[in-house]
């Protein structure tokens, strides 16, 4: 009994095979080619609904690069003004140091010197141009 089984199983198989090849396709399989085709043109949409999402997100991709590139430079000029702060407020310390500690030490220096009848000098400058010094 399953001898025939496999005997009517296989010559169905090329029973259809044979009207494959003559062109004369069983409803079943004319409808199953009517889906494949179905699908295989809609693949095509699809396709292309999603290339479509792809150059949507490397736009969206080259915006957001603009926006942390942008970001990156208000930080480093925010860097940079802080620095300057820094460096400013650094400055008018020291020099509020050397007005309070340094000139009445030079002065009172001075004024022994004199007294002791020590030959002093001062360096001259005439050369430094402060407008060039950043």
């Amino acid at each position: 009994m399953e001898t025939a089984i496999a005997w009517s199983t296989e010559a169905r198989m090329w029973s259809l095979m044979i009207l494959l090849l003559q062109g004369q396709l069983p409803v079943a399989v004319d409808s199953l080619r009517y889906w494949l085709e179905l699908a295989y043109f809609a693949s095509g949409v699809l396709i292309a609904c999603f290339a479509g999402f792809g150059v949507w997100q490397i736009f969206l991709a080259k915006k957001n690069l603009e926006l942390a590139s942008e970001a990156l430079r208000t930080a480093k000029s925010d860097i940079q003004i802080r620095a300057m702060r820094e460096a400013i407020i650094t400055a008018a310390a020291q020099c509020e140091r050397y007005a309070a500690q340094i000139l009445p030490n030079y002065q009172a220096a001075r004024g022994v010197a004199k007294n002791a009848s020590a030959e002093t000098f001062r360096w001259g400058f005439a050369t430094l141009d402060l407008r060039k010094i950043h």
